[in-house]
């Protein structure tokens, strides 16, 4: 996910939703390190799709991220509503 947020960073974003896609789908093995991180893979997750101009998979991705940590959610609505803003742009 280290190599995700760089990718991020440099505004490289299909290699960022890969990455971020691939540790999403290993999430389900609970053995991994990879388990612990599913939030922050979410959340990174969306902003690679904002990059992309893709917004409802941003928006998506957003609300797993929610769902993943609720102590997170107020923070997730406003950034559903950035990316509605940005969508209607």
């Amino acid at each position: 996910m280290l190599r995700a947020e760089v990718y991020l960073e440099a505004r490289d974003y299909e290699p960022a939703r890969d990455d971020m896609q691939w540790a999403l789908d290993n999430c389900q093995d609970t053995s991994t390190i990879v388990a612990v991180l599913c939030p922050t893979a979410w959340r990174l997750l969306a902003d690679a799709h904002v990059g992309l101009g893709q917004y409802e998979d941003a928006i998506q991705a957003l609300r797993q991220w929610a769902e993943a940590s609720p102590s997170f959610a107020t923070k997730a609505a406003k950034e559903i509503q950035r990316v509605r803003q940005l969508q209607q742009q």
